[in-house]
């Protein structure tokens, strides 16, 4: 478990571990993910990011109109 001092650290200056993150998501970022050639790091940019989090192929519309006859489901 980290002291105080460590996690008030690593929240203002950041640390060098790796994030743990689900396997889903790091496979959701590999696919839209980008190589930088000359560092070879990954990222996304806004158009890869929004679509990582929103698909087009998702029925956003049908979605909305199922949880506002369902408004339990958001509990």
């Amino acid at each position: 478990m980290a002291t105080l001092t460590q996690s008030v650290t690593e929240a203002l200056v950041g640390t060098d571990q790796p994030a743990d993150i689900s396997r889903e998501a790091r496979l959701v970022f590999l696919k839209y993910a980008k190589t930088d050639e000359k560092t070879g790091e990954q990222y996304l940019e806004e158009e890869e990011f929004i679509n990582a989090i929103a698909p087009q192929s998702e029925d956003y519309v049908g979605l909305s109109s199922f949880l506002s006859k369902h408004p339990s489901c958001l509990r």
